[in-house]
């Protein structure tokens, strides 16, 4: 029996191995205690109960002062993995194409646009002028109160049905009024077309909206607990650290366990059942969490790499296989048969539809912010327009007065 595959070195000398499994008695990687031993699968082999430790260790400089590493078999990165709550995030689908500051400015150009067009209306010589050329107007007089609310409401028809795409039939004859009728419209197409692009995109697509994408960021929340394997290098690494992200997950972690020892479970099952059944964070390797994006799509894993691992089987101090093994990994990686290993049997998560690797973009102010500078620009013209025409207005009519008096 060789469960091995007969490999060929450069020397041609068959590789086949045969090896049998030794369980520690403490289901943990494995720390050194205060005693000067080691427990977990560290203990078996400092004890020389197994040649190896075949898993998947960091090589840290504590680690490598008690035991011997082969070259690296991979290259992994700490990261973080859990499930934000989507079911109550449907109805926002309606309002999350554009941002907040966009409707802001829209709930403040409307009542602005109505404004302006009021006054212009209102002041108009022009309108004036037709207003006393109309019969119509003198065989049914109407009080100035009348007057105002109908202009006010052909202004508020106008403008909001430019907004739902309801256009309004309407002649206006003053020339500020066109203008700033015209500066609106061109508005309410950007925005909708905006609007409707990217509201096609997210329920083609829909991303939930997460509480956070870093490690910094879980540490500073309270809505979600978080563990990792206990007694493993990432566990000893934020027990021992320094910066003050390790020490937020530090004091977070002491108050966890009190209520919940599970977050310092050693089994990955245990960390997998939690953060799909709870409100969970689990801080561990990549390779590890890319295989739970494709056991679950609902997952999110963190988009910054915290840091980067090198992991590779340990050996007891001073052993003979280090140096064999080694030679063995180097030159299954040179004929490139670890690359496929990995691609095989640890996957990326990238066929699997997460936040992580997709992501939509919304709509914010700043790709709208020209067309509200066009509303701006035309109520700047239409009043300096209606100034223009007053003024020729009050012209001509002391016009006449001049002439009589020469």
């Amino acid at each position: 029996m060789c469960p091995i595959p007969t490999l060929y070195s450069s020397r041609n000398d068959g590789l086949c191995i045969r090896y049998a499994i030794v369980d520690p008695p403490e289901d943990e990687w494995g720390t050194l205690g205060a005693d000067g031993q080691w427990s977990g699968v560290f203990g078996v082999v400092s004890r020389q109960e197994a040649d190896a430790g075949w898993l998947p260790f960091e090589v840290t400089r504590h680690r490598a002062r008690h035991f011997d590493f082969t070259s690296p078999t991979d290259h992994s990165t700490l990261t973080f993995v859990y499930r934000p709550a989507i079911l109550d995030q449907r109805w926002l689908l309606l309002v999350r194409p554009l941002s907040w500051e966009v409707f802001a400015c829209l709930a403040a150009a409307v009542p602005a646009v109505i404004t302006v067009l009021l006054l212009t209306e209102m002041t108009s010589p022009v309108i004036r002028d037709l207003s006393r050329q109309d019969p119509r107007q003198n065989q049914h007089p109407i009080t100035s109160r009348v007057r105002v609310m109908r202009i006010l409401q052909r202004c508020c028809r106008v403008v909001i049905g430019a907004v739902l795409a309801e256009p309004c039939e309407y002649e206006w004859r003053s020339g500020p009024s066109r203008l700033v009728v015209a500066c609106w419209w061109g508005v309410a197409l950007v925005l909708g077309a905006a609007y409707s692009g990217s509201l096609v995109a997210q329920l083609s697509y829909f991303q939930p909206l997460v509480p956070f994408r870093t490690l910094e960021e879980v540490a500073r929340q309270t809505e979600y607990s978080w563990g990792m394997l206990g007694n493993s290098s990432i566990h000893s690494m934020i027990l021992q650290g320094n910066l003050s992200l390790y020490r937020n997950l530090r004091e977070g972690l002491d108050r966890f366990v009190k209520t919940d020892p599970t977050v310092l479970a050693g089994d990955e099952g245990t960390h997998f059942n939690k953060v799909v059944g709870d409100k969970y964070v689990f801080i561990g390797m990549r390779d590890t969490i890319d295989l739970w994006l494709q056991r679950d799509c609902g997952l999110v894993r963190g988009e910054d790499p915290v840091r980067q691992l090198l992991v590779a089987p340990a050996f007891a101090k001073d052993s003979a296989l280090t140096r064999y093994f080694s030679d063995v990994i180097e030159e299954l990686r040179a004929v490139g048969l670890v690359d496929e290993w990995h691609k095989r049997w640890m996957p990326d998560g990238s066929d699997c539809t997460t936040i992580s690797t997709q992501r939509h973009v919304t709509v914010s102010l700043a790709h709208l912010q020209g067309a509200f500078y066009v509303v701006a620009s035309g109520c700047g013209l239409s009043t300096l327009l209606l100034l223009l025409e007053m003024c020729l207005a009050r012209a001509l009519r002391h016009r006449p007065a001049v002439q009589k008096r020469h």
